[in-house]
């Protein structure tokens, strides 16, 4: 009996694939600036033998929260094209978690994923493929998260994409050149798209933390000067994108901490599915 050799995966380079004396004759920087707000300017990475699609262009606002800004492309060889889109969020979220939403609706297909950790949240660089047969194209995609003065954040969606079969080792560079590059030029100092609250508590034991305006706080009504429970959430589109489970104690046995860590466990796997390895106990 034959068998067939699995079809190998396709090229994620994330180290540079060129000598840095030949970037400079190779890659050049295409300066986005049209827009009144210098918080939206930005700096596209891009072969020297591409060139800009011209267009009209749509300012982002709360009203249209999501739109193209710009596209650069092949003019010669392989069609292949670079795509960054705006968009403004009025609630936090990280870069990580807008782009898992927004690639689940457009029904991409995740080939290679990184997340860095930020500040202000992970920030992604995916490889996906989508479209229907015969039409596929697979796209790299990265997302900046830039605060708005108006309150809220922008965000930077970076696309590169090309017809599957044009997807060389060589293509395959030139979208990590452009997904590493990709620059803001004026970053704000906030790295949130809300302003936060505090939670502090002094018994049973003294602790501050803080979270987002839009996260919903809510306290275990058993809560006493011996133990305190809250739990933060987030949700956005019906999927739960964030949450907290705090628990402060005093006087309880390790085995008293124990049986309550693993109430806890039992009841994250019931009501979300979520399941945990046994968190260690802190004194």
């Amino acid at each position: 009996m034959s068998t067939s050799a699995a079809a190998p995966s396709p090229p994620f380079p994330t180290r540079l694939p060129y000598a840095k004396a030949d970037i400079p004759k190779l890659f050049g920087v295409l300066d986005v600036e049209q827009d009144p707000d210098s918080a939206l300017h930005f700096g596209i990475f891009m072969p020297k033998s591409w060139g800009q699609v011209k267009g009209e262009r749509q300012l982002i606002t709360p009203q249209n929260p999501f739109a193209l800004r710009t596209q650069v492309k092949t003019q010669t060889g392989p069609e292949a094209d670079i795509k960054v889109y705006l968009g403004y969020i009025p609630q936090e979220i990280s870069p990580s978690d807008w782009l898992a939403i927004y690639l689940q609706q457009q029904g991409e297909r995740i080939l290679h994923e990184r997340h860095i950790p930020q500040e202000g949240g992970a920030v992604p660089d995916v490889l996906t493929v989508g479209g229907k047969a015969g039409t596929q194209r697979i796209s790299r995609w990265l997302v900046l998260k830039n605060w708005a003065k108006t309150g809220g954040a922008h965000l930077f969606v970076v696309q590169a994409s090309t017809p599957i079969d044009n997807y060389t080792t060589d293509m395959a560079n030139v979208f990590f050149m452009a997904i590493s590059n990709f620059s803001l030029t004026h970053p704000t100092e906030w790295n949130y798209a809300e302003q936060l609250r505090t939670l502090v508590r002094v018994v049973p034991a003294k602790v501050s933390t803080a979270f987002p305006l839009s996260w919903q706080q809510r306290e275990n009504p058993a809560s006493d000067e011996h133990f305190y429970q809250v739990k933060l959430t987030k949700d956005l589109a019906g999927h739960r994108i964030g949450q907290v489970n705090l628990m402060l104690t005093a006087g309880q046995s390790e085995a008293e901490m124990r049986r309550l860590e693993e109430e806890n466990r039992q009841g994250y796997q019931a009501a979300d599915h979520l399941t945990f390895a046994p968190a260690p106990l802190v004194p």
